[in-house]
């Protein structure tokens, strides 16, 4: 007996021969490197060397996003004692 599928809240027939159909013709692309789309560009070598970039800035504007105010504020308490102490 198939295994039966869900579409629209009807059950639905799916043979194994379709789903063998399925897996070979996934594991044919995966297999021959012909990518499309996006997944082509990162596996090439300029599309990997951008999305370095990509990761190296917006590691540098989170750093900068969440390090700003915490840099602000302990500028703003060392700033407080030296004025607290008298030297400034």
């Amino acid at each position: 007996m198939a295994p039966q599928q869900r579409v629209n809240n009807k059950k639905v027939k799916s043979s194994d021969k379709e789903k063998k159909e399925k897996t070979e013709k996934t594991e044919e692309n995966a297999e021959s490197g012909e990518g499309s789309g996006l997944r082509g560009y990162l596996s090439s070598e300029q599309g990997s060397n951008f999305m370095k970039m990509f990761v190296m800035m917006n590691s540098l504007v989170m750093f900068l996003t969440m390090g700003v105010p915490a840099m602000k504020q302990a500028y703003e308490i060392a700033r407080s004692w030296l004025e607290e102490w008298g030297w400034l």
